[in-house]
C-alpha cells in the first residue's frame, strides 16, 4: 500500500532522529489528500501530517512556512493550537524518499458534524476566534499587504459566471443556478465591500478543523492557509459551519459566537452581515462550478452553506434581528 510506504518512510526518519519507538498508529482520515497519523511513541503521542506534493504545488513555499511559524507563535502564546515539533530549527521535515511532513503535539479531543454545535460550544468558538485575531494582530507580516481574496468589479464577476453558464448548456439545473448568480450578482452594490481590516486570517475555520472537549474548544487545527487576509471571513465560516442546520441559521448560536467573540474583539451586527457577504463573494466561485454534482466530503456542506447565503444574500439583516 503506497499509504504505508510513505508512513514507513517518514516514520524512519522521525525515529532516527529522536531514537522513539513506535507502539500504536492510527491514520487520521480527515482533511483533503494529505496524509495524518496519531502515533504513540515511548516518549510521547504525536501527530504527523504529510504534504500531498500536488496539493503544495498550490502553496507558495515562503508563505507555507510563514504560516506555520505563526502557528508555533500562537502556540507560545498560551493559544490551543498543536505545538510544532522542530528538527534541527527546521519546521518542515523531508524523508529519504523526499515527502514533506510535520510532527506535532497530538491534541486529544473531537470534532463535531456541522450544524450540530450548541449555543455554548458556539460561544467558546467565538471566545477562541476573538482571541486568535487579537493575536494575529500583533503579527506584522513582511512583504506584500494586500489580501489574498482580491474583491472583484461587478463586470468581473459577471463574465465570469457568463462563461461558466456557456460550459453547462447541457444541465438545466446548473445552468438555472448560474442564472441566479448573474441575477444576485447584478443587483449586488460592490461598493459596500469597503472598510474590511485586513489582517492575519485562518481562512480554513470550520468544523473539521475544530476539536472540542465537552463544550470547550480544545485546540484549532491546520494553518496552512493562513495568510493575510480578511478576518471577518473567519467569523462567517466559523458561524456558517456551526449554526446552519436542516437549512436554517440557528440565531442563538450565531449570538453565542458574536457574545464570545467580542470578549476579545470587536463585531458590530452590520459588520457580521458584511461578512456573510463577503464568504459567498469569495466562496461561490469555488462550490459552485460546472462539477458541483461530483463534489464530495467537505465540499458538499460548504456548497450547502454557499446556497443558502445567495438565497438569503438580501435577507440577512432581517434574519439577523429573529
Amino acid at each position: 500500500m503506497l499509504t504505508e510506504k510513505i508512513f514507513t518512510d517518514i516514520m524512519d526518519r522521525v525515529a532516527n532522529q529522536f531514537g522513539w519507538q513506535v507502539n500504536q498508529v492510527e491514520q487520521i482520515n480527515k482533511g483533503y489528500l494529505n496524509l495524518k497519523w496519531r502515533v504513540v511513541t515511548d516518549h510521547k503521542t504525536i501527530l504527523i501530517k504529510q504534504f500531498n506534493k500536488d496539493r503544495m504545488k498550490k502553496y507558495n513555499p515562503k508563505e507555507h512556512l510563514f504560516a506555520l511559524k505563526v502557528q508555533q507563535y500562537l502556540h507560545l502564546q498560551g493559544f490551543p493550537c498543536p505545538q510544532i515539533i522542530t528538527c534541527n530549527e527546521e519546521i518542515v521535515w523531508k524523508s529519504e524518499r523526499g515527502e514533506l511532513f510535520m510532527v506535532m503535539d497530538f491534541h486529544s479531543g473531537s470534532t463535531i458534524i456541522p450544524g450540530r454545535a450548541n449555543s455554548e460550544k458556539m460561544y467558546q468558538l467565538g471566545m477562541i476566534t476573538g482571541k486568535m485575531h487579537q493575536l494575529l494582530s500583533e503579527v506584522k507580516p513582511k512583504g506584500k499587504l494586500s489580501p489574498v481574496f482580491l474583491i472583484p468589479t461587478k463586470e468581473e464577476r459577471m463574465s465570469y459566471w457568463k462563461n461558466v453558464k456557456c460550459k453547462v448548456t447541457s444541465n438545466d439545473k446548473i445552468v438555472s443556478l448560474m442564472e441566479n448568480q448573474l441575477i444576485l450578482t447584478e443587483k449586488i452594490d460592490f461598493h459596500n465591500f469597503t472598510e474590511l481590516e485586513i489582517g492575519l486570517t485562518h481562512r480554513d475555520l470550520f468544523m473539521d478543523n475544530i476539536l472540542f472537549k465537552e463544550n470547550e474548544v480544545a485546540a484549532i487545527l491546520d494553518f496552512d492557509r493562513l495568510n493575510l487576509d480578511y478576518p471577518c471571513l473567519d467569523v462567517a465560516r466559523a458561524i456558517m459551519s456551526g449554526a446552519l442546520i436542516d437549512g436554517k441559521l440557528c440565531i442563538e448560536n450565531v449570538r453565542s459566537f458574536v457574545e464570545g467573540y467580542k470578549e476579545n474583539k470587536s463585531l458590530s451586527r452590520k459588520m457580521l452581515i458584511k461578512s456573510f457577504k463577503l464568504l459567498w463573494l469569495m466562496e461561490s466561485t469555488w462550490w459552485i462550478e460546472p462539477r458541483m454534482e461530483h463534489h464530495v466530503g467537505p465540499p458538499v456542506r460548504f456548497l450547502e452553506e454557499i446556497l443558502w447565503l445567495q438565497e438569503n444574500y438580501f435577507n440577512l439583516a432581517d434574519i439577523m434581528k429573529e
